[in-house]
């Protein structure tokens, strides 16, 4: 056994090179500064004989990389015979990354990119098997805590997404992440000008975003992400639709259980919370001129049932929510589907309780210009169930002495009114 150190590295790469730097499929090059690395008890015998790094630790100190990564078309390597592993097995007691940075970009422009200004990441008991033979990939540790501080993903055209802090511990099986952001580099009114067809601005911020009791080794080797508890607190959502922009060609949209059943891991949550979420739809039309705007306020939610691993179980998503709209009128929500029921079968009920005057107003007038001039409304109550092939729903609406005034599109005025108040509805 031996110890081994190096300082002061650097680590380039011809990466403005189309004809080398992406040729024979490599997809993702490394550059950068290394301050030190150390390796203490390396068993240069067992890497010889049995094809096994074995390290009592490792250390690195300010690692300041970079990922460059392409979407050329690489150059395909000349078939050639296999060649054989010089490791197969890795073994690690201690890893230690201090003080560290990363940038990841493409080298083309306009393409996502990220940079963590500062990371820590501290493991034991690592143990990596690399494919051979029939041997697949496997990462397994005893314990790791890692930290990113001060994360920026750019998402061209429009977006950018900030996250304040990331912490990952375990076997504490937790992951959480603080200050989520994601901003629009264009507002209500000019996102047209890069998005082609109708569809939703939509930002956010949330003061937490957490797992508790996650399943590392199944997220690592298996693609599925299993939790006790994903919880999401303290949001506030803006979403702008200008339905003035052209329609998007027309696609199936799914509906929400075979939307679980065709994510690209498996998924498995006891339950999901949301708590303290506030939403702002704002909405234009031809009607209008400016964004007309409904607020929910106060959004308490929980789900259970998210599994997509176990169909002889036949989960069942129910998903219950209470609500304010402008912080008056009391909202409640509940929704059930069969995950792995073949029409994607679901059902909604939903009641709105006491609309005074100025909220209904305000929910309607801007976004339907539909406008309450007398009466009361006690509530409204929709209930829905629907499939892939076909839905029915029924909505009750409790008033007494209701005047509805609705204008039109040309600045006429309605003359079924209640008939239209009930569609729009």
């Amino acid at each position: 056994q031996g110890d081994i150190t190096w300082t002061d590295l650097r680590i380039e790469q011809r990466i403005d090179s189309a004809d080398t730097s992406w040729t024979y499929g490599r997809s993702v090059l490394i550059a950068g500064n290394i301050r030190r690395i150390s390796v203490k008890g390396l068993s240069i015998w067992r890497m010889l004989t049995w094809k096994t790094l074995v390290m009592h630790s490792l250390t690195v100190v300010s690692p300041q990389l970079e990922l460059l990564s392409s979407d050329r078309k690489s150059h395909e390597r000349p078939k050639e015979k296999e060649a054989k592993n010089l490791i197969n097995n890795v073994l690690v007691d201690s890893l230690s990354l201090d003080s560290g940075s990363i940038v990841w970009r493409n080298v083309r422009p306009h393409r996502p990119q990220a940079i963590t200004k500062q990371f820590t990441v501290s493991a034991t008991g690592i143990k990596v098997v690399l494919p051979h033979g029939k041997a697949p990939f496997t990462f397994k540790f005893v314990s790791t805590n890692v930290e990113l501080d001060s994360t920026l993903v750019g998402l061209p055209p429009l977006y950018d997404l900030h996250i304040a802090r990331l912490r990952f511990a375990h076997p504490d099986s937790i992951l959480q992440v603080k200050g989520v952001a994601l901003t629009s580099r264009l507002g209500p009114h000019d996102y047209g000008k890069v998005i082609p067809y109708e569809t939703d601005l939509i930002t956010f911020r949330s003061d937490s975003i957490g797992l508790r009791g996650l399943d590392v080794a199944a997220l690592l080797n298996e693609r599925s992400l299993r939790a006790g508890e994903a919880r999401i607190s303290g949001t506030d959502l803006n979403d702008y639709r200008d339905k003035t922009l052209r329609d998007a060609p027309f696609k199936n949209k799914p509906l929400p259980a075979r939307l679980l059943r065709s994510l690209p891991f498996t998924l498995c949550l006891d339950s999901l919370v949301v708590d303290r979420l506030n939403v702002e739809y704002n909405e234009k039309d031809t009607v209008t001129t400016d964004f007309g705007q409904v607020d929910f306020t106060d959004i308490n939610a929980v789900a259970h049932g998210i599994c997509t691993l176990h169909p002889e179980q036949k989960p069942v998503l129910h998903l219950v929510a209470d609500a304010r709209v402008y912080e008056k009128a009391p909202i409640h929500f509940d929704f059930r589907t069969a995950i792995f029921d073949s029409t994607d079968h679901f059902s909604v009920k939903a009641r709105i309780g006491p609309l005074p005057f100025k909220v209904f107003n305000a929910m309607t007038n801007d976004l339907l210009l539909v406008r309450t001039t007398a009466g009361t409304i006690g509530g409204i109550d929709y209930n829905l169930e629907a499939n892939s092939e076909k839905g029915s729903g029924r909505v009750d609406v409790e008033y007494a002495n209701l005047k509805v005034r609705i204008a039109k599109r040309d600045g006429s005025h309605e003359k079924n009114v209640f008939k239209s108040f009930l569609r729009f509805a």
